[in-house]
């Protein structure tokens, strides 16, 4: 069957025109049909499966302004455009037409090329709209299809869409729970609805990539329920939200928490800080620490003042601790006076002071109780990360012991697991040193993740990943010492050797007659914003000879986020040479995938953060065929990290994404071992783990 570039319906009382519009419309490829006025238009725009109506204002009987007024009655845009043609160039029939619904306007004497490129736009605008609308509608549907309630929030209008779901998870049938906001926040526990609208303001405020917020709320019963709450929310193009969206799971029945304080027990603080351990130790970040606090001589405060006010002062140093968490972090009581805490992305000792600093500020300030005033300290224990595989219980017994020495040495004190600290205390500056020269030293070097086809099975890319072996200190993970090139601006000569030794490695590759492929560069935001970024690339393609196409440079999400105009200036530059761009980690900032259609983007790399629990969590499941289906509207390539089982593989493959990258089918490699499997053509095949 023929393919046409769209169908559209020529409205014109001039017979000679309508038809040699037609006739030209149909020898550009698109189906075309003629109407002589305005009333057989409308009837034929109920009869045809019409994309755009190219519509004359001045006819008899029912002019132009009539017709679009009843088209719009029944259709907006997105379902059918409207193009005015007018006798000549009055602005007062352009404003009317506009305003009652056309979506843009050519004049008389027609001259085609411009009918052609409006036309043209138009339909690229109508299809594009129609793209998002039906992924949006398929996410909305996957996420209705789930056992967990949905909700939508329109931030300008406070109105706020609980599905039916939402409404019975709390007992209470679709038609008795209206559309405020404060159906919602009335029921939340008053213990909770701070918590609640802290982390809504984290996330609105652009604090914070995502809402994710466990509470207590009331069921039609009278007895509260424990609900986890997720969602993001939407920005326009100056960058402030007006819509959030996300969905609620019931976790009451899991036991998981402390029923004085509401907050994670023992149990849940463990596995959370195990699913850390396992996700840095895949990604070989090894950025976060657990803190253990005890409250100092609570014992003397308990039997001075009473159990009961002990219980309040307990409760009011879980609210105060809350207050320093990001989303993602997790505070737990673990018995008796002790709390533990697990944050992410620390990755010194210095950035884990200052958490702990911040501690026992928190908690230095009075407590008001029962008309007095009561002043309390905390010790603390620290665990930084391990390189080494040591499990949930070895960490949280580290911070515990580490937290036995600062009660050791008197109130208020802080001290880090000791023999941790003899692996890693290092000073910033002697670290700084080594890395300057690590370079000279060619200490560092480069290993490669392939990226494989999912269709075929072969590897059609690789992730280029910096490492650094030390003299002085071994193998140093990148997330000890890229924060550090970060700081000190060393990232740029360190970006720049990966840049030029990725290009030259590929062109290597190419000469020794091996399949052509992609290598994917991480650019940093200092890289980017504070380099000639444009230069460096340009002279790695010249040095090493390496056709632009393979290469791919990766950029976070948040970077683009970041002064949208010049970021796309830069990349259309970069895109001019012939390189591929990425967003890295797609997801965990929440853009909107209508605005990213403003960059020149060629990839989006799904975070393994979604795939993770691909085959287990519907809100990942949803997020993933959301993102595939969007992307490939706005005819992007789609790659999924992180992928490590069979099913990961599967699922994503039958969501058609483009490329998996994990250990499923290789870890990152040296050069000669790729270049030994793109020799021998290796491939996955079906039922099988890595490359054969």
């Amino acid at each position: 069957m023929k393919q046409y570039e769209g169908k559209i319906l020529v409205v014109d009382d001039f017979d000679l025109n309508r038809d040699m519009l037609v006739r030209r419309l149909k020898s550009r490829g698109f189906d075309a049909w003629g109407a002589e006025d305005g009333r057989n238009c409308l009837k034929m725009i109920e009869e045809l499966p019409l994309d755009l109506v190219l519509l004359d204002i001045m006819m008899p009987d029912m002019d132009g302004f009539e017709v679009v007024q009843a088209i719009r009655a029944d259709r907006d845009s997105a379902d059918l455009a409207v193009i005015m043609v007018t006798a000549k160039d009055n602005s007062e029939d352009i404003v009317r037409a506009l305003e009652l619904g056309a979506d843009d306007y050519v004049t008389k004497p027609i001259d085609f090329a411009v009918v052609l490129a409006r036309i043209k736009t138009q339909m690229a605008r109508r299809n594009l709209e129609l793209a998002l609308r039906e992924s949006e509608e398929r996410f909305a549907l996957a996420a209705r299809g789930s056992n967990d309630g949905l909700w939508d929030w329109n931030l300008r209008t406070q109105k706020v869409y609980f599905s039916d779901r939402w409404k019975a998870m709390l007992g209470w049938k679709p038609d008795e729970i209206a559309d405020s906001i404060q159906e919602w926040f009335d029921r939340v526990h008053r213990d909770d609805l701070g918590r609640l609208r802290l982390m809504l303001e984290r996330h609105l405020s652009g604090e914070a990539e995502k809402l994710e917020c466990e509470y207590r709320i009331a069921h039609k019963d009278g007895k509260f329920r424990w609900m986890l709450c997720r969602g993001m929310a939407v920005c326009d193009v100056s960058g402030r939200a007006y819509r959030m969206a996300g969905w609620q799971t019931d976790t009451t029945n899991r036991g998981e928490h402390d029923i004085l304080t509401s907050l994670p027990n023992r149990g849940l603080f463990l596995d959370r800080l195990s699913n850390t351990i396992q996700r840095c130790s895949r990604s070989g970040d090894q950025s976060f620490a657990a803190f253990y606090v005890g409250i100092d001589r609570f014992r003397v405060v308990n039997d001075s003042l009473g159990h009961k006010w002990g219980d309040q002062i307990l409760i009011k140093v879980a609210r105060r601790l809350e207050t320093l968490l990001d989303p993602g972090d997790t505070l737990a009581r673990l018995g008796g006076d002790e709390f533990s805490i697990l944050v992410e992305g620390i990755n010194s000792i210095g950035s884990a002071t200052d958490f702990a600093n911040r501690v026992r500020e928190e908690l230095a300030r009075p407590i008001e109780l029962n008309e007095q005033e009561v002043h309390i300290t905390a010790g603390l224990g620290i665990a930084l990360a391990d390189d080494q595989s040591v499990g949930a219980e070895e960490i949280l017994r580290r911070a515990h012991s580490a937290l036995d020495q600062a009660k050791a040495r008197g109130k208020n004190a802080v001290h880090f697991y000791d023999n941790h600290m003899t692996e890693v205390l290092i000073s910033e500056l002697q670290m700084e040193n080594e890395l300057r020269r690590a370079l000279d030293r060619e200490e560092l070097y480069l290993q490669y993740q392939p990226q494989i086809d999912t269709c075929s099975g072969r590897v059609v890319g690789a992730e280029a990943l910096i490492r650094w072996k030390s003299e002085k200190y071994g193998h140093m993970p990148p997330g000890r010492f890229i924060p550090l090139a970060e700081e000190t601006g060393l990232i740029v000569p360190i970006g720049d050797w990966v840049l030029e030794t990725a290009c030259r490695q590929n062109q290597a590759w190419r000469d020794a007659g091996l399949p052509p492929i992609r290598v994917a560069i991480n650019l940093s935001s200092r890289q980017f914003r504070h380099h000639d970024i444009f230069a460096s690339v340009q002279r790695a393609l010249d040095e090493s000879g390496l056709d632009p196409t393979g290469l791919d440079l990766e950029l976070t999400e948040s970077l683009l986020m970041e002064h949208v105009e010049e970021t796309i200036a830069y990349l259309e530059r970069l895109h001019e040479l012939g390189v591929q761009i990425s967003v890295d980690d797609f997801g965990t900032g929440y853009s909107s995938l209508a605005y990213l259609k403003r960059f020149p983007l060629d990839t989006l790399k799904i975070d393994r953060s979604f795939v993770t629990h691909i085959t287990s969590d519907p809100d990942d499941a949803a997020i993933c065929s959301a993102i595939i289906g969007m992307a490939h509207n706005l005819r992007m390539r789609v790659i999924a990290e992180g992928v490590e089982t069979q099913e990961h593989l599967y699922f994503l493959r039958d969501l058609n994404c483009d490329e998996l990258q994990g250990f499923f089918f290789s870890p990152p490699l040296l050069a000669p071992k790729l270049a030994e499997i793109l020799k021998n053509n290796k491939r996955w095949l079906p039922g099988q783990e890595g490359l054969n």
